[in-house]
């Protein structure tokens, strides 16, 4: 990362950067086609896909950008949807569709895509998939915060907090059956912080 934005920081260096990530993609591209039969080499392109939109993104491209989040958006999707029990293709399009909203201006687009990720991860049950789950509950809540502040909406509130309080009770459940797991505790204050907030805006 720091040698990364070494390279950012450095004009001279950006087309190189940016290069490097064109050649890896094109690499992908060359050999894996839309409907290929082998699912990690797909999850490698979107991973290519993906740097090249991170990249572009601080280069000031936000059309390419967009555009090769989209299509690694859409190859993971895709892998999901022909592996439905791949647990790790699951996880890694549900951190596209996180990724993806903390992204997006707008903020419908924003609600709808970690719902997605809501509902791949509220049928596991580890405590680092919880953990998530319960993340991005507190996400999407502190989201409808904000726009119910700006909006005043009341439905939009009642959102925020049925999100808010899911966040809270998942991060209950997780210190009661793991008390073991210290950072629980200090992501449930930041729930309940969380909380705190909605309830200033009203």
């Amino acid at each position: 990362e720091a040698d990364e934005n070494q390279l950012l920081q450095n004009p001279e260096m950006h087309p190189v950067r940016q290069r490097t990530i064109e050649l890896a993609l094109d690499f992908y591209r060359h050999f894996i086609d839309d409907r290929s039969p082998h699912p990690t080499l797909q999850a490698d392109l979107a991973a290519a896909y993906e740097r090249v939109g991170e990249f572009s993104l601080k280069l000031g491209n936000q059309g390419e950008s967009s555009e090769s989040y989209q299509q690694a958006l859409r190859i993971r999707e895709r892998l999901v949807e022909d592996n439905p029990e791949d647990l790790q293709l699951l996880l890694q399009l549900a951190e596209g569709y996180r990724d993806a909203s903390t992204r997006e201006p707008r903020d419908d687009q924003a609600y709808e895509l970690m719902q997605k990720a809501i509902a791949l991860l509220e049928p596991l049950t580890s405590p680092a998939h919880r953990a998530r789950l319960a993340d991005t509950y507190l996400m999407l809540g502190e989201r409808k915060t904000e726009h119910f502040a700006a909006a005043r909406n009341a439905e939009l509130g009642d959102q925020a907090l049925t999100a808010l309080e899911k966040s809270v009770a998942t991060w209950q459940q997780l210190i009661e059956d793991h008390p073991d797991i210290p950072d629980h505790r200090e992501q449930l204050a930041d729930a309940y912080r969380g909380l705190c907030s909605w309830h200033a805006t009203m």
